[in-house]
């Protein structure tokens, strides 16, 4: 996703949120609304994941204005995203082999 208005958002949440990982892409499993998801990982600060999703909600809200939101937005801990795209792996490789 190349638009710098997002850009600016992710810029904003790792300067607010030290350590932070952003990423914006279409979540793994096809069976999913096929739109990108603003994930924020917090290593670190895990008591902030709600606070930092919020903030980036709001952000968003602001820098797009009168514009559909052009991705959902998670915050979420390295291992649950590493278990939700492992189960979505399994899943699709069980679907594959059926």
């Amino acid at each position: 996703m190349n638009d710098a208005r997002t850009d600016a958002v992710i810029a904003a949440v790792v300067a607010r949120y030290p350590g932070a990982r952003v990423t914006v892409e279409l979540d793994p499993d096809p069976d999913t609304a096929r739109i990108p998801v603003f994930t924020i990982i917090l290593d670190a600060d895990r008591d902030r994941l709600h606070e930092a999703e919020q903030f980036a909600i709001d952000l968003s809200f602001q820098t797009f204005k009168d514009e559909e939101m052009p991705y959902f937005i998670v915050a979420t801990t390295p291992e649950r995203a590493a278990k939700y795209r492992r189960d979505v792996a399994a899943a699709l490789q069980q679907r594959a082999t059926a």
